[in-house]
């Protein structure tokens, strides 16, 4: 059974980066480049609810992995808001409406501001069209 290169998540744009170079050391030394440097831009950002990963594919390629900074929710939890008043308060001393609209806010900042930043380094946006019974899928850049 095969499965996809990469992990597309519901509520956030997917961004990967692969070497396009033609010669294996030049496309070494672009690709450590552009992680570097993409690495230093997403470390800036100081996301409260948050982290965003550079992780490889499974193939081949690096992508964009967002997760949640507590082990209690995974990203698309949080984003989906399936946590209780009690767990808000404990984990982030807020009530739970107030920690819905920061999340979504963040939300809205990863995918509108810091994931297209990304850009600048070569990563592109993409999206999963398909996936077959077998686990394989198809990914088209949008």
């Amino acid at each position: 059974m095969s499965t996809g290169n990469f992990v597309t998540q519901e509520n956030f744009d997917s961004y990967c980066y692969f070497s396009e170079a033609e010669d294996e050391n030049e496309s070494y030394w672009d690709y450590e480049d552009a992680i570097s440097n993409a690495k230093y831009d997403i470390e800036k950002c100081n996301l409260k609810y948050f982290n965003i990963e550079l992780k490889s594919g499974y193939y081949e390629g690096i992508q964009t992995l967002i997760e949640s900074k507590n082990d209690w929710y995974d990203a698309d939890d949080l984003a989906a808001e399936n946590f209780t008043n009690e767990d808000s308060k404990y984990l982030w001393d807020e009530c739970r409406s107030i920690t819905r609209r920061k999340i979504k806010s963040e939300i809205r900042k990863i995918n509108k501001e810091i994931l297209p930043k990304l850009r600048d380094y070569g990563f592109k946006k993409f999206g999963q069209v398909g996936r077959f019974s077998n686990g394989e899928c198809i990914y088209t850049y949008l």
